[in-house]
């Protein structure tokens, strides 16, 4: 599986573009800002659209338990299907790179590429609300089949 942290122009482009792979998009925009217009391209399985700020969790407009289980939900559902996930964010650097390393940790047992990266600063309450929304539900009910089998035909 590929990933790809992208900024909101860059997303948007790359939508236009002819795309060698099937991918899925998690958008994440400001709240109250315009959603973005991706284009219909067939290479395109899903986009996922969601409105949070880059906050901490104390302050208001942070992501939320219901934007983090969609993300899971969202991941679980296309799994197995595609070869890339676009995660963007207005500048492509903090709330992208947050829930990108923590599906790549979900489904690759390894983020390092993001939280290594000296161009991404993750999200790192982003990224924690991802992984707690995954091993919450996934101790509660087996209902991330699809992402544990991934996991496992996966393993090197």
């Amino acid at each position: 599986m590929k990933f790809d942290v992208k900024s909101r122009e860059d997303a948007v482009r790359m939508s236009y573009e002819a795309l060698q792979e099937n991918i899925v998009i998690i958008s994440i925009t400001d709240m109250f800002s315009e959603i973005p217009d991706f284009a219909t391209n067939e290479r395109i399985k899903g986009v996922l659209k969601l409105q949070f700020n880059d906050v901490e969790g104390w302050e208001d407009g942070h992501i939320s338990s219901n934007d983090s289980n969609k993300i899971i939900d969202f991941v679980e559902k296309f799994v197995g299907a595609i070869e890339k996930i676009v995660v963007h964010c207005e500048y492509g650097i903090s709330r992208s790179a947050g829930i990108c390393a923590a599906i790549m940790l979900i489904l690759n047992e390894n983020d390092d590429y993001v939280l290594e990266h000296p161009y991404f600063c993750p999200n790192i309450y982003c990224y924690r609300s991802v992984l707690q929304a995954y091993f919450n539900c996934n101790s509660k009910e087996n209902r991330f089949s699809n992402i544990t089998d991934y996991r496992l035909s996966h393993t090197v």
